[in-house]
């Protein structure tokens, strides 16, 4: 489902992005900070006050960053779930 909100992510300093997608499985954004494929990241909806953890699994370059995909850890996918209404 398309996804419009600002996310905060990151391994260890979190940095702003904008959200395009989100499913239940992970969240794709648009990024000026670069983790490594495989990277356990941080992902952060403000607005909804909950973080889930995922594993950057794509990301390619684009005009004003990076597209970035983040596959959100199967433990964490009943929170965006519930806590994100997004099933």
């Amino acid at each position: 489902m398309p996804y419009r909100g600002e996310i905060h992510w990151g391994v260890e300093a979190l940095e702003a992005a904008q959200g395009v997608d989100l499913s239940p499985g992970g969240v794709g954004f648009i990024s000026t900070l670069l983790e490594p494929m495989g990277a356990e990241v941080e992902v952060a909806f403000l607005e909804r006050s909950v973080a889930v953890r995922g594993i950057v699994r794509n990301h390619r370059p684009v005009e004003g960053g990076h597209r970035v995909g983040v596959q959100f850890h199967a433990e964490e996918r009943e929170v965006v779930e519930v806590v994100l209404g997004y099933s």
